[in-house]
């Protein structure tokens, strides 16, 4: 019967890290899923940069074409002049002209400010890039590290339920049952160790008579609070891994 408390010692050995891989493995695809909210975080900033230098490229060409529009005006108004007949009617094309004139040069200053202001914004945009970039780079290495490091996990955990299943194959029936039982009713290790005559698990005061029984490795009991394997504490040398 000891030799079997040292094969559910080893089980639970097997199964503490299991479980503990298994964690981790679920945990890799949420950090993925955070280091691609992130790479999609920086292209959303450099992309507001990049919006806000497109609008103001519209602002210029908006611009321009309303200078052009007024440019073509006023030379047209300006030939019109040479056909007017009375003194009158000069001078009120005149004084329109001298107004559109002073709106040419409102437009005139207008877009000069304007490409003076697409020149400055060229180079926000570059850092932006520049920044997103670099950011891009280091968060896709992290994948790309996150993403090897779960390859190398999974190869612990596959080896892990090879090593389980050879162990369990060493098991008598009844209890190869009672563990599989175990292992489908509790969430984690299924096995357990009792100290002091309780549960370590879930702290629970085992029957002095059950709690005999495990630690004299007269029978096996699964805990009648957390319903998992008890065992007792076994010399560690003696142990099958």
């Amino acid at each position: 019967m000891k030799a079997l408390y040292l094969f559910l010692n080893d089980l639970k050995r097997i199964d503490e890290k299991v479980f503990r891989l298994r964690q981790e493995l679920d945990q890799i695809p949420v950090d993925l899923a955070a280091l691609d909210t992130e790479i999609g975080k920086s292209l959303a900033g450099f992309q507001a940069v990049k919006t806000q230098h497109d609008d103001l490229e519209k602002s210029v060409r908006k611009a321009e074409s309303e200078l052009r529009e007024k440019e073509d005006f006023l030379r047209k108004a300006e030939s019109k002049m040479m056909e007017v007949k009375t003194n009158e009617e000069y001078k009120a094309a005149q004084k329109e002209n001298e107004t559109h004139k002073g709106e040419k040069e409102q437009l005139e200053e207008r877009v000069l400010g304007l490409l003076s202001e697409l020149e400055g914004f060229k180079k926000t945009v570059k850092e932006a890039e520049g920044v997103h970039q670099k950011r891009a780079a280091e968060l896709t290495e992290s994948k790309g590290k996150l993403q090897e490091e779960g390859k190398s996990i999974q190869r612990s955990y596959e080896d892990l339920l090879e090593k389980r299943k050879g162990v369990l194959s060493q098991m008598d029936p009844n209890t190869k049952s009672l563990y599989e039982k175990a292992s489908q009713t509790v969430k984690g290790v299924p096995i357990s160790k009792i100290d002091k005559g309780m549960c370590c698990s879930c702290n629970v005061r085992i029957r002095p008579q059950l709690y005999n029984e495990v630690l004299g490795f007269k029978a096996v009991h699964r805990c009648p609070s957390c319903y998992r394997i008890l065992v007792a504490p076994v010399d560690e040398t003696e142990a099958l891994s």
